[in-house]
Protein backbone atom coordinates (compact mmCIF):
# COMPACT_ATOMS: atom_id res chain seq x y z
CA UNK A 1 0.00 0.00 0.00
CA UNK A 2 1.10 3.22 -1.10
CA UNK A 3 1.55 6.14 1.85
CA UNK A 4 0.49 9.86 0.62
CA UNK A 5 3.13 12.13 1.00
CA UNK A 6 3.01 14.34 4.07
CA UNK A 7 3.01 18.12 3.60
CA UNK A 8 3.99 20.46 7.09
CA UNK A 9 2.98 24.21 6.73
CA UNK A 10 4.61 26.37 9.33
CA UNK A 11 3.86 30.13 9.14
CA UNK A 12 5.89 33.45 10.92
CA UNK A 13 2.81 35.11 11.19
CA UNK A 14 -0.83 33.67 12.59
CA UNK A 15 -3.47 33.90 9.84
CA UNK A 16 -5.73 31.32 7.90
CA UNK A 17 -4.72 28.95 5.57
CA UNK A 18 -6.31 27.66 2.49
CA UNK A 19 -4.81 24.76 0.75
CA UNK A 20 -6.26 24.30 -2.91
CA UNK A 21 -8.72 26.54 -2.86
CA UNK A 22 -10.39 24.57 0.69
CA UNK A 23 -9.95 26.13 4.28
CA UNK A 24 -7.27 24.20 6.12
CA UNK A 25 -7.49 26.10 9.21
CA UNK A 26 -5.66 28.54 11.60
CA UNK A 27 -2.15 29.17 11.03
CA UNK A 28 -1.59 29.66 14.35
CA UNK A 29 0.25 26.18 15.01
CA UNK A 30 1.84 23.74 12.52
CA UNK A 31 -0.35 22.01 10.23
CA UNK A 32 0.02 18.10 8.46
CA UNK A 33 -1.90 18.04 5.46
CA UNK A 34 -1.48 14.49 3.43
CA UNK A 35 -1.25 15.04 -0.73
CA UNK A 36 -1.30 13.67 -3.71
CA UNK A 37 1.30 11.76 -4.66
CA UNK A 38 1.96 13.31 -8.02
CA UNK A 39 0.75 17.02 -8.61
CA UNK A 40 0.88 20.26 -6.71
CA UNK A 41 -0.22 21.89 -3.87
CA UNK A 42 -1.07 25.38 -3.98
CA UNK A 43 -0.89 26.96 -0.35
CA UNK A 44 -2.19 30.06 0.74
CA UNK A 45 -2.13 32.33 3.55
CA UNK A 46 -4.24 35.39 4.94
CA UNK A 47 -2.51 36.92 7.97
CA UNK A 48 -4.19 39.08 10.91
CA UNK A 49 -3.15 42.27 11.16
CA UNK A 50 -1.45 44.94 8.76
CA UNK A 51 0.64 41.85 6.30
CA UNK A 52 -0.05 41.00 2.67
CA UNK A 53 -1.68 37.37 1.82
CA UNK A 54 1.09 35.06 0.93
CA UNK A 55 0.91 32.08 -1.33
CA UNK A 56 3.38 29.27 -2.55
CA UNK A 57 2.88 26.36 -4.47
CA UNK A 58 5.06 23.15 -3.69
CA UNK A 59 5.09 20.13 -6.46
CA UNK A 60 4.93 16.53 -5.71
CA UNK A 61 5.81 13.62 -8.07
CA UNK A 62 6.03 10.19 -7.20
CA UNK A 63 5.82 10.82 -3.73
CA UNK A 64 8.28 12.97 -3.02
CA UNK A 65 8.44 17.09 -3.35
CA UNK A 66 10.58 18.46 -6.20
CA UNK A 67 13.27 20.00 -4.87
CA UNK A 68 14.49 22.05 -7.78
CA UNK A 69 11.23 24.14 -7.68
CA UNK A 70 10.64 27.69 -9.01
CA UNK A 71 12.21 30.32 -6.49
CA UNK A 72 9.98 30.56 -3.30
CA UNK A 73 11.52 32.91 -1.42
CA UNK A 74 10.66 34.64 0.89
CA UNK A 75 9.24 31.21 2.23
CA UNK A 76 11.22 28.20 2.89
CA UNK A 77 10.51 24.66 1.65
CA UNK A 78 12.68 21.82 2.98
CA UNK A 79 12.23 18.60 1.36
CA UNK A 80 13.09 15.25 3.60
CA UNK A 81 13.97 12.00 2.26
CA UNK A 82 10.84 10.14 3.93
CA UNK A 83 8.14 11.84 1.60
CA UNK A 84 7.49 14.87 3.82
CA UNK A 85 8.20 18.79 2.63
CA UNK A 86 8.27 21.35 5.23
CA UNK A 87 6.92 24.59 3.92
CA UNK A 88 7.51 27.41 5.94
CA UNK A 89 5.44 30.84 4.75
CA UNK A 90 6.22 34.16 5.40
CA UNK A 91 4.00 37.02 4.97
CA UNK A 92 5.20 40.72 4.41
CA UNK A 93 4.21 43.64 6.38
CA UNK A 94 1.76 45.98 4.00
CA UNK A 95 3.68 48.71 2.20
CA UNK A 96 4.34 51.86 4.66
CA UNK A 97 7.51 53.28 4.83
CA UNK A 98 8.79 55.04 7.04
CA UNK A 99 12.54 56.15 6.97
CA UNK A 100 14.53 54.52 10.22
CA UNK A 101 18.18 55.67 9.51
CA UNK A 102 20.01 58.27 7.63
CA UNK A 103 23.56 59.06 7.29
CA UNK A 104 25.75 61.30 5.04
CA UNK A 105 28.11 60.45 2.82
CA UNK A 106 30.72 61.53 0.82
CA UNK A 107 28.88 62.33 -2.53
CA UNK A 108 25.40 60.91 -1.34
CA UNK A 109 23.08 61.12 1.55
CA UNK A 110 22.01 57.36 2.33
CA UNK A 111 17.80 56.50 3.89
CA UNK A 112 16.89 53.54 5.21
CA UNK A 113 12.95 53.04 4.85
CA UNK A 114 11.06 50.57 6.60
CA UNK A 115 7.70 48.97 5.65
CA UNK A 116 6.91 45.74 2.80
CA UNK A 117 10.32 45.13 3.91
CA UNK A 118 12.98 47.02 4.28
CA UNK A 119 14.48 49.38 1.43
CA UNK A 120 18.12 51.54 0.86
CA UNK A 121 18.17 54.42 -1.42
CA UNK A 122 20.80 57.47 -2.10
CA UNK A 123 20.19 60.90 -2.85
CA UNK A 124 22.80 63.51 -4.80
CA UNK A 125 23.31 66.88 -3.24
CA UNK A 126 20.32 67.73 -5.42
CA UNK A 127 18.45 65.42 -3.75
CA UNK A 128 17.89 62.87 -6.89
CA UNK A 129 17.89 59.20 -6.04
CA UNK A 130 21.08 57.68 -7.47
CA UNK A 131 20.79 54.30 -5.76
CA UNK A 132 18.20 51.57 -4.68
CA UNK A 133 17.53 48.37 -3.61
CA UNK A 134 14.73 46.67 -2.04
CA UNK A 135 14.62 44.04 0.30
CA UNK A 136 11.34 42.47 0.06
CA UNK A 137 11.96 40.03 3.76
CA UNK A 138 14.12 41.93 5.40
CA UNK A 139 12.14 42.86 8.69
CA UNK A 140 15.06 45.52 9.95
CA UNK A 141 17.92 47.50 8.95
CA UNK A 142 20.37 49.93 10.36
CA UNK A 143 23.48 52.67 8.82
CA UNK A 144 26.89 52.98 9.93
CA UNK A 145 30.25 55.68 8.58
CA UNK A 146 33.04 53.32 8.05
CA UNK A 147 35.97 55.61 9.56
CA UNK A 148 38.96 54.72 6.95
CA UNK A 149 40.75 56.02 3.26
CA UNK A 150 38.43 55.69 1.18
CA UNK A 151 35.84 56.42 3.86
CA UNK A 152 32.71 53.60 3.36
CA UNK A 153 29.24 53.69 4.48
CA UNK A 154 27.58 50.25 5.81
CA UNK A 155 24.20 49.02 6.03
CA UNK A 156 22.94 45.91 8.08
CA UNK A 157 19.92 44.44 6.99
CA UNK A 158 18.07 42.27 9.10
CA UNK A 159 16.34 38.96 7.94
CA UNK A 160 14.42 36.17 9.35
CA UNK A 161 17.29 34.16 8.56
CA UNK A 162 20.01 35.98 9.26
CA UNK A 163 22.34 39.68 8.59
CA UNK A 164 23.19 41.12 4.92
CA UNK A 165 25.92 43.83 5.17
CA UNK A 166 26.76 45.44 2.76
CA UNK A 167 29.91 48.17 2.39
CA UNK A 168 28.86 50.86 0.24
CA UNK A 169 31.75 52.93 -1.89
CA UNK A 170 30.19 56.57 -2.30
CA UNK A 171 33.39 58.35 -2.78
CA UNK A 172 31.53 59.38 -6.20
CA UNK A 173 28.33 58.93 -8.12
CA UNK A 174 26.81 56.65 -8.94
CA UNK A 175 27.70 55.33 -5.51
CA UNK A 176 28.15 51.11 -5.67
CA UNK A 177 28.49 47.98 -3.28
CA UNK A 178 31.58 46.30 -2.73
CA UNK A 179 31.11 44.32 0.22
CA UNK A 180 27.78 41.55 0.01
CA UNK A 181 28.34 39.38 3.20
CA UNK A 182 25.47 37.07 4.11
CA UNK A 183 25.63 35.23 7.53
CA UNK A 184 24.72 35.63 11.66
CA UNK A 185 25.05 38.13 14.06
CA UNK A 186 27.79 39.92 11.43
CA UNK A 187 30.64 42.31 12.58
CA UNK A 188 32.95 43.99 10.69
CA UNK A 189 36.40 46.49 11.29
CA UNK A 190 38.70 47.56 9.31
CA UNK A 191 42.46 47.81 9.82
CA UNK A 192 44.15 50.06 6.53
CA UNK A 193 43.04 48.71 3.24
CA UNK A 194 41.59 45.20 4.75
CA UNK A 195 38.04 44.41 6.02
CA UNK A 196 37.73 41.91 8.77
CA UNK A 197 33.76 40.29 8.65
CA UNK A 198 33.05 37.68 11.69
CA UNK A 199 29.85 35.78 12.28
CA UNK A 200 28.64 33.42 14.23
CA UNK A 201 27.26 30.07 12.81
CA UNK A 202 25.34 27.53 15.09
CA UNK A 203 23.62 29.20 17.60
CA UNK A 204 27.43 30.71 18.57
CA UNK A 205 28.82 27.69 18.46
CA UNK A 206 31.71 28.83 16.10
CA UNK A 207 33.07 31.57 14.41
CA UNK A 208 34.34 32.52 10.86
CA UNK A 209 36.28 35.27 10.22
CA UNK A 210 36.58 36.28 6.38
CA UNK A 211 39.37 38.72 5.47
CA UNK A 212 38.77 40.99 2.13
CA UNK A 213 41.15 43.09 0.60
CA UNK A 214 40.81 46.70 -1.25
CA UNK A 215 41.08 45.88 -5.66
CA UNK A 216 40.05 47.68 -8.31
CA UNK A 217 36.61 46.36 -8.27
CA UNK A 218 35.77 46.46 -4.80
CA UNK A 219 36.90 43.96 -1.94
CA UNK A 220 38.27 40.53 -2.91
CA UNK A 221 38.13 37.22 -0.49
CA UNK A 222 41.65 36.79 0.75
CA UNK A 223 41.40 34.75 3.75
CA UNK A 224 38.80 32.47 5.56
CA UNK A 225 39.42 30.91 8.90
CA UNK A 226 36.74 29.16 11.17
CA UNK A 227 36.88 28.31 15.30
CA UNK A 228 34.83 26.78 17.68
CA UNK A 229 34.11 29.24 20.27
CA UNK A 230 35.53 28.34 23.71
CA UNK A 231 32.21 27.50 25.67
CA UNK A 232 31.99 24.73 22.95
CA UNK A 233 35.72 23.99 23.31
CA UNK A 234 35.15 22.97 26.54
CA UNK A 235 31.60 20.88 25.67
CA UNK A 236 33.92 18.84 23.60
CA UNK A 237 36.21 18.20 26.15
CA UNK A 238 34.38 16.79 28.80
CA UNK A 239 34.56 13.40 30.38
CA UNK A 240 31.23 12.50 30.30
CA UNK A 241 29.74 9.39 32.58
CA UNK A 242 26.98 8.95 30.88
CA UNK A 243 26.59 10.29 26.76
CA UNK A 244 23.19 8.88 26.53
CA UNK A 245 21.43 12.22 26.64
CA UNK A 246 24.51 14.27 24.83
CA UNK A 247 25.09 11.88 21.78
CA UNK A 248 22.79 14.17 19.43
CA UNK A 249 24.96 17.23 21.08
CA UNK A 250 27.97 15.06 19.97
CA UNK A 251 27.31 13.74 16.47
CA UNK A 252 25.62 17.56 15.53
CA UNK A 253 28.90 19.59 16.85
CA UNK A 254 30.96 17.02 14.74
CA UNK A 255 28.84 17.75 11.67
CA UNK A 256 29.00 21.70 12.24
CA UNK A 257 32.61 21.25 12.67
CA UNK A 258 33.00 19.17 9.29
CA UNK A 259 31.20 22.22 7.33
CA UNK A 260 33.20 24.88 9.11
CA UNK A 261 36.55 23.08 8.13
CA UNK A 262 37.43 22.99 12.00
CA UNK A 263 40.10 19.82 11.74
CA UNK A 264 40.98 19.71 15.06
CA UNK A 265 37.69 19.92 16.87
CA UNK A 266 36.18 17.68 14.37
CA UNK A 267 38.69 15.37 14.59
CA UNK A 268 38.58 15.59 18.49
CA UNK A 269 35.22 13.87 18.63
CA UNK A 270 35.36 11.26 15.35
CA UNK A 271 37.24 7.71 16.31
CA UNK A 272 36.09 6.75 12.03
CA UNK A 273 37.89 7.50 8.51
CA UNK A 274 37.52 11.26 9.18
CA UNK A 275 38.46 11.30 4.75
CA UNK A 276 35.23 9.94 4.43
CA UNK A 277 32.85 11.82 7.00
CA UNK A 278 34.39 15.26 4.71
CA UNK A 279 33.66 13.21 1.46
CA UNK A 280 29.92 12.60 2.78
CA UNK A 281 29.38 16.29 4.59
CA UNK A 282 31.61 18.70 3.26
CA UNK A 283 29.22 20.17 -0.04
CA UNK A 284 26.05 20.92 2.66
CA UNK A 285 25.21 24.18 3.74
CA UNK A 286 24.10 23.50 7.60
CA UNK A 287 22.61 20.57 9.81
CA UNK A 288 19.82 20.63 12.39
CA UNK A 289 17.70 17.84 14.31
CA UNK A 290 16.20 14.93 11.98
CA UNK A 291 12.99 15.16 14.19
CA UNK A 292 11.03 14.79 10.04
CA UNK A 293 12.88 11.65 9.42
CA UNK A 294 14.27 9.97 12.67
CA UNK A 295 16.47 6.84 12.43
CA UNK A 296 15.53 4.21 15.21
CA UNK A 297 18.79 2.46 14.51
CA UNK A 298 21.22 4.86 15.66
CA UNK A 299 22.39 7.13 18.79
CA UNK A 300 21.58 10.29 16.97
CA UNK A 301 20.03 11.41 13.51
CA UNK A 302 21.33 14.53 12.43
CA UNK A 303 19.63 16.03 9.09
CA UNK A 304 22.16 18.50 6.38
CA UNK A 305 20.75 20.60 4.08
CA UNK A 306 21.20 21.81 0.90
CA UNK A 307 19.93 24.88 -1.35
CA UNK A 308 18.62 23.32 -4.84
CA UNK A 309 16.61 26.55 -6.04
CA UNK A 310 16.26 29.95 -4.35
CA UNK A 311 14.23 28.84 -0.65
CA UNK A 312 14.59 25.40 -1.52
CA UNK A 313 15.88 23.15 0.54
CA UNK A 314 16.68 19.13 0.22
CA UNK A 315 17.66 17.18 3.67
CA UNK A 316 20.00 14.19 3.79
CA UNK A 317 19.82 12.42 6.85
CA UNK A 318 22.64 10.37 8.75
CA UNK A 319 22.98 8.61 11.69
CA UNK A 320 25.74 8.44 14.45
CA UNK A 321 27.07 5.84 16.94
CA UNK A 322 28.24 7.69 20.13
CA UNK A 323 30.61 5.95 22.58
CA UNK A 324 32.56 7.88 25.57
CA UNK A 325 31.74 11.10 23.81
CA UNK A 326 33.12 10.11 20.59
CA UNK A 327 31.44 9.10 17.27
CA UNK A 328 32.58 5.84 16.33
CA UNK A 329 30.55 5.18 12.97
CA UNK A 330 28.03 7.37 10.43
CA UNK A 331 25.58 6.05 7.82
CA UNK A 332 22.84 7.58 5.44
CA UNK A 333 19.43 7.15 5.89
CA UNK A 334 18.80 3.78 3.96
CA UNK A 335 15.76 5.09 2.00
CA UNK A 336 17.71 8.20 -0.02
Amino acid sequence: MQTLPMLLVRTRTPGILWINGHLAGAAEDTLVLPVSPTGEALVQLFPYGPYLPAAARVQFHRGMALAGQDQLLPHTLTVWPNGVAELTLSALRAPHSRCVDQLKGDACAWYMYQGGGVTLTAEDENERECFSRHFPDAVAGSLRRMQWTPALSAALITHPDGQRLLLLDDSQLPPRVVLDAFGQQLRVSAQGESVQVQQDFFDGAFTRTQTYQRAAQGYQLTQETAQMTAEMRDFAQQEHADWSDAAYDCALTLVRAVMLDCQAQARALYDGDYGALCAALGDFETAVASVLCPMTDSDAAVAVLETTAPGVRCARVFGFDVENGRVTRFRAYADQ
